[in-house]
């Protein structure tokens, strides 16, 4: 329903251009404003975010169907399909490999008043999904920060911490000087990794373990960590309130 969304739609139809709206609510302004829609089958209860990580994977699923129907070579859809189609069991996994730790960071980090949230290429969402959930549920600062970009300023101050969404793949290394710049400027470093990257682990303050997933789809699972640490930031922030209010 947000004007300058449909506005936007709009103006791209007024130029002759073909738009494909996604949303959960069929009858949205959105949804009657496109040339054509998905549903996207999630609600906005339950874990954080599902609404938009559903979202993802209907684009995703749209890209697959349009490889297929454009010819492209069917052993490749066929391989990334079935890398696509164990995500839902890998975010499963995520959820009970980090659903601890997250809570227990949460416990440890309330009284901060500034996050940092950093990713590279497609892991900026990540980034952004960490900062937005920080941002939507308490009263503190968050902000997401482009992997390249954090070097081009101080980002950091002393006793910030920064999240780094570092998964295998072609970041490793600007990941790892990411830790060494943020630990200089007196930055607490979190990554969240794969447990077979050795080098970022030693190197970080903390590290979020999490399943492997191929290297395009990893952005579904290194989402759940940063949606449970914004959800249990909230609730110790709700303690500390109460206790300040004296109940």
């Amino acid at each position: 329903r947000t004007v300058r969304v449909v506005e936007a739609l709009l103006a791209a139809r007024a130029r002759g251009a073909q738009t494909l709206a996604l949303s959960n609510t069929p009858d949205s302004p959105l949804m009657k404003a496109a040339t054509a829609g998905i549903i996207i089958h999630a609600s906005r209860k339950g874990w954080p975010t599902q609404s938009s990580t559903s979202a993802m994977a209907a684009v995703v699923r749209l890209g697959l169907e349009l490889g297929k129907t454009l010819g492209i070579d069917p052993e490749k859809v066929d391989y990334y399909e079935k890398e696509f189609d164990k995500i839902p069991e890998l975010m499963e996994q995520a959820i009970h490999m980090t659903e601890e730790k997250m809570k227990g960071m949460a416990e440890r980090l309330y009284s901060k008043k500034m996050f940092f949230f950093c990713g590279g290429g497609p892991f900026f969402t990540c980034a952004e999904y960490g900062s937005a959930k920080v941002k939507e549920a308490t009263p503190v600062y968050a902000m997401p920060v482009l992997l390249e970009e954090f070097h081009h300023y101080n980002t950091l101050k002393k006793g910030d911490p920064l999240f780094l969404i570092a998964p295998p793949g072609y970041s490793d290394q600007r990941a790892l000087e990411t830790i060494w710049a943020g630990k200089e400027l007196g930055g607490s470093i979190y990554v969240l990794t794969s447990d077979n990257e050795e080098a970022l682990i030693q190197e970080a303050d903390e590290a979020v373990i999490l399943p492997e997933a191929k290297e395009c789809f990893a952005n579904f699972v290194y989402a759940v960590p940063l949606q449970l640490f914004g959800y249990y930031l909230s609730v110790e922030q709700e303690k500390e309130a109460r206790k300040k209010l004296g109940e």
